[in-house]
């Protein structure tokens, strides 16, 4: 391999490196963003459960069959799991990100 090819080479992972640093930055970004909104969440589940709970009872007589206190548990349900699941696919990114940036830096290292 020449020098031409090498140092071509080397200013390729270098920009290859730059953009997956950019975007774990980003990443990160999206993880800040989703426990703010996994907060507000918890917010909204704390209005809606407190809105249940005020609910007359003429409400629940002429729903029939319908049970507040199950739908109100789905709902809290449904947003825990959404925020975990979320959660769950940025910290794995974050790890796959982190990961080849170590290696790219371990073989940037063992190269000079």
């Amino acid at each position: 391999m020449s020098r031409r090819d090498s140092s071509t080479s080397t200013a390729r992972k270098k920009g290859e490196t730059k953009t997956l640093e950019q975007f774990l930055e980003e990443t990160f970004q999206v993880q800040r963003y989703m426990v703010a909104t996994g907060q507000k969440l918890m917010e909204v589940q704390s209005r809606i459960a407190s809105d249940f709970v005020m609910v007359p009872e003429e409400l629940e007589k002429s729903a029939g069959s319908f049970d507040m206190k199950r739908f109100a548990d789905s709902i809290k349900t449904l947003f825990q799991e959404v925020q975990r699941g979320l959660e769950v696919r940025i910290a794995r990114i974050i790890g796959d990100l982190g990961g080849t940036l170590a290696c790219e830096g371990m073989i940037r290292m063992r190269g000079l």
